[in-house]
């Protein structure tokens, strides 16, 4: 996740599929993120879809895998 995302160098570096990917990971979506506010610009719409997504499916497992007993 993090070499589709960037960590490793830049996502153009990819070939577009992979790239495109990249993007809709969470860790892609992220840096994207990062990189847009960083540089004034808005955060794309396809970069909080991936967001929320991670995290309401994150909810949803520590929900239905949390218990305190």
């Amino acid at each position: 996740m993090a070499a589709l995302g960037g960590m490793f160098g830049p996502a153009d570096n990819l070939p577009p599929q992979l790239s495109e990917i990249g993007s809709w990971l969470p860790f892609g979506a992220a840096v994207e993120a990062f990189q847009a506010t960083w540089q004034g610009e808005q955060v794309s719409l396809q970069n909080w879809a991936s967001l929320a997504a991670t995290t309401i499916l994150g909810i949803g497992v520590a929900a239905a895998l949390f218990r305190w007993e």
